[in-house]
């Protein structure tokens, strides 16, 4: 094995784990739903086919692979820590893969493949998108990415044809974002097409079959609604440059030019196929922009190494290759330094979203001294699924709903000052108690429930801190 690859490996590895043993709880919301899909199938060995405390009942229609794999290490807080974060990190051994593939004729070919690995472990987006967050997309970016790894090397390796077969099963049970190599695929086709060249009988077939397994079983799990999860969200162009880096786009999207100038392949226009097939489900919101970036800028670390291979080639034959081993540390030390400075502020905010001690000690004060479970509280969608796991109440709405009506009446609640119209809606959805987190009264820009100071509805039930309150009020 590459000794410098390793220790790229290592670095990321390393520098996700002092990040995430900073506290022991999450950073996301989302992580405490798959906790208790986890915890439900190791406790019935099947996936949880309806949800009885997210927004007082509902169907779960979620691929199950993740929440299996989730369930084999529910036996250590640690391993539920360290397992998504090395997932995330076997990332830049893929990367490094397809970038040898895809510059295998080029001189400096190494350092251009090593580049590649270093910016797609410290991408600023992937850090904000996975660390300590028990993101499902830690497997499902190795999956997808392997996926087409194998697909540029089968007709060199039939065991590459396995390894594609496999995953044509397992990356649609993980995630619906298997439907985007559907159009990449797409893409492909049109793309050969264009250069009058012709798609071989192996990965014709191979294409294929993925179209046909991912659309079954994604149409299995989802029926007509093939959706992401995750919301939608709209940013702009500063979100964009401070996730992904300057330097590391410029270099990417470099590389796409000289790809197209210089290096047309197949493997080239699998790529190219990829980066836009993501680029236009993004555009027509079939994909959330945040996860569209992640997969952008992983597809653009890769691209990188043609750049950077180009670049050093290019020294090389100039009177400037007396200088090279100079201008090749001022290349790296910027790459490096226009990429870790930015991972490190993305970081550092993941963990600034984890519960504070005064949230979590009074959710296990509440769950200890009321009759909360089974009983409908109000909080947050952001906080929903983290009050579900850690009192086994119930709630009006979480991340996974899709009811507008209450997602309006719950941002009504938080809001409002109007004690009449609170009791109408928290007696609407049964409330019969409250929860003010750290989170909500940064989000509503409040310090208390506006209505909380009737007492002959409202009892405050923890200390002196006007967090939880239990409700008990007639229309």
């Amino acid at each position: 094995m590459n000794k410098k690859l390793l220790l790229i490996f290592l670095a990321v590895f390393a520098f996700r784990l002092i990040f995430v043993f900073q506290s022991p709880e999450f950073s996301d919301d989302s992580a405490y739903f798959h906790l208790r899909q986890a915890d439900y199938i190791k406790e019935h060995l099947k996936p949880m086919g309806y949800d009885e405390l997210s927004f007082s009942g509902r169907n779960v229609d979620y691929p199950p692979l993740f929440h299996y794999l989730l369930s084999i290490f529910l036996f250590s807080p640690v391993m539920i820590k360290i397992i998504p974060e090395l997932f995330i990190s076997l990332l830049v051994f893929i990367v490094y893969a397809i970038s040898k593939e895809l510059i295998k004729q080029k001189e400096n070919k190494d350092i251009g493949e090593l580049a590649a690995a270093f910016l797609s472990g410290f991408t600023p987006i992937i850090f904000g998108l996975t660390l300590n967050k028990i993101s499902v997309y830690s497997i499902t970016l190795l999956f997808i990415f392997f996926v087409l790894y194998c697909m540029m090397r089968m007709r060199e390796k039939r065991q590459y044809i396995v390894f594609f077969v496999v995953l044509s099963f397992v990356l649609p049970l993980s995630h619906p974002s298997a439907l985007i190599l559907v159009a990449t695929f797409l893409i492909y086709f049109l793309l050969i097409l264009s250069e009058s060249w012709r798609v071989r009988r192996l990965n014709k077939e191979a294409i294929f079959l993925y179209i046909f397994l991912a659309g079954v079983i994604e149409f299995l799990i989802y029926g007509q609604r093939f959706i992401f999860p995750e919301q939608l969200t709209i940013v702009d162009l500063s979100f964009v440059v401070n996730n992904l880096g300057i330097f590391p786009v410029l270099l990417g999207f470099f590389g796409v030019f000289l790809g197209f100038y210089k290096e047309k392949s197949d493997s080239f226009y699998l790529w190219c196929s990829f980066l836009l097939a993501v680029f236009l489900l993004m555009i027509v919101e079939l994909v959330p922009f945040k996860i569209g970036l992640v997969f952008l800028s992983t597809t653009l670390a890769i691209f990188s190494a043609i750049a950077v291979s180009t670049i050093l080639e290019y020294i090389m034959k100039t009177k400037f290759s007396r200088f090279y081993k100079p201008l090749l540390y001022i290349l790296l030390i910027f790459l490096g330094f226009t990429t870790i400075a930015p991972a490190i502020e993305s970081a550092t905010m993941v963990m600034e979203d984890v519960p504070s001690d005064w949230d979590i000690e009074a959710l296990a004060w509440m769950k200890a001294n009321s009759e909360a479970e089974n009983k409908v509280v109000l909080t947050t969608v952001n906080d929903a699924n983290f009050v579900m796991y850690k009192t086994g109440a119930k709630t009006i709405a979480d991340m996974s709903f899709y009811d507008k009506e209450r997602y309006n009446d719950l941002r009504t609640l938080y809001s409002i000052k109007t004690k009449f119209k609170a009791i109408e809606l928290l007696n609407k959805y049964n409330v019969e108690y409250l929860f003010l987190s750290e989170k909500a009264k940064m989000d509503y820009n409040i310090n208390d429930f506006g209505y909380s100071d009737d007492k002959r509805c409202f009892s405050n039930i923890k200390y002196k801190d006007p967090k939880v309150y239990k409700f008990r009020c007639l229309k």
